[in-house]
C-alpha cells in the first residue's frame, strides 16, 4: 500500500542519523499475502546492548518528529519502556518494539523484511514465546483442565454470575484455540488457530459466543461442551483423548443445564 510506504519511509527518516540502531524490520500482516489497507504496521527495532536503556526515548523522538510530518500521531498507547502502539490520524498504526539483537524474537524472525541493516546483526535463531520442552505438559494442562472450567461455568450460571460464567466461557474457547495450536508445533496457537484452523471448526466455536443472557449463556455452554466430545482428538492432531471421568464431569455439566 503506498500509504504503509510513505510511512516506513517517515520512520526510516527519524531515525536515518541514529548509529545505534543496528536493524529496522517490518513484519505481521503488512507482510503477508492477504495485507490490505487495514494493516497494522509492525515495527522490530534491534539497537546495541548498550542503547537499550534508551528505548522509551527513540519512541517518543519517533512520535514528536512524526508530528511534523504527513502522519502525525494521534495517541500512543506505551507497553512498558521498550514498546509502544501509535496510533495516527490517519488511523494507521505502527506498533513499535525496541531491543538488543540477543531478545529477538523467532515468530517475528521467520517473516521479517529488514529495512535496514544486515540480516548477520540477528541471531539466526531467535527467542521462542513457548519452548519446545513446555509444549506438551501445557498440552495436558489445557486438557484437564477444560472439564473444570466447564462445571465452573455451569455453576456461576446457577449461582445468576453471569459475568463470571462468560469469563470462563471465553477461557474455554482459548482453551480450544490454543490446543489446536499447540499439537501443530505453533508457538502462537491462538494465532494459528485463527489463521489456519478449518472453517467447520471456527464456525463451531463461533457458535459458542454467547450474550448477557443466562438463556444463551447456557445453549453456548452445551455447545462448547459438545465440540470438545466430538473434536477433542481431532483438535489436538490425535493427542489427547476425552476419558471417562472427563465425560462424566461433562455429563454432570449437562445435567445442571438442565435443571
Amino acid at each position: 500500500m503506498a500509504r504503509h510506504r510513505a510511512i516506513l519511509r517517515a520512520v526510516l527518516q527519524v531515525y536515518a542519523d541514529d548509529a545505534s540502531i543496528q536493524t529496522i524490520g517490518v513484519f505481521g500482516s503488512l507482510v503477508r499475502p492477504d495485507c490490505d489497507e487495514y494493516s497494522d504496521i509492525d515495527l522490530d527495532v534491534v539497537v546495541s546492548t548498550e542503547a537499550v536503556a534508551l528505548a522509551s526515548r527513540k519512541i517518543q523522538r519517533l512520535i514528536d518528529c512524526l508530528d511534523v510530518t504527513s502522519f502525525p500521531p494521534l495517541l500512543a498507547a506505551w507497553d512498558g519502556d521498550h514498546a509502544a502502539e501509535i496510533l495516527l490520524k490517519s488511523l494507521d498504526r505502527i506498533d513499535i518494539t525496541i531491543h538488543a539483537p540477543e531478545d529477538s524474537k523467532a515468530e517475528v524472525l521467520r517473516d521479517l523484511i529488514l529495512l535496514r541493516g544486515e540480516r548477520s546483526s540477528l541471531p539466526p535463531v531467535g527467542k521462542l514465546a513457548i519452548a519446545a520442552h513446555e509444549v506438551g505438559p501445557r498440552l495436558h494442562r489445557l486438557h484437564d483442565k477444560f472439564p473444570i472450567l466447564a462445571l465452573n461455568v455451569a455453576t456461576s450460571l446457577r449461582r445468576g454470575r453471569w459475568w463470571d460464567a462468560l469469563r470462563l466461557l471465553q477461557m474455554m474457547r482459548e482453551s480450544v484455540m490454543e490446543i489446536y495450536g499447540l499439537a501443530r508445533d505453533s508457538t502462537l496457537p491462538v494465532r494459528h488457530f485463527i489463521r489456519h484452523a478449518e472453517s467447520d471448526l471456527q464456525a463451531a466455536l463461533g457458535e459458542t459466543l454467547a450474550l448477557y443472557r443466562p438463556d444463551s449463556i447456557a445453549t453456548a455452554l452445551k455447545r462448547m461442551v459438545g465440540l470438545y466430545r466430538a473434536q477433542c482428538s481431532r483438535l489436538s492432531a490425535g493427542r489427547l483423548f476425552v476419558s471417562e471421568e472427563q465425560a462424566t464431569v461433562f455429563d454432570r455439566v449437562e445435567s445442571v443445564l438442565d435443571k
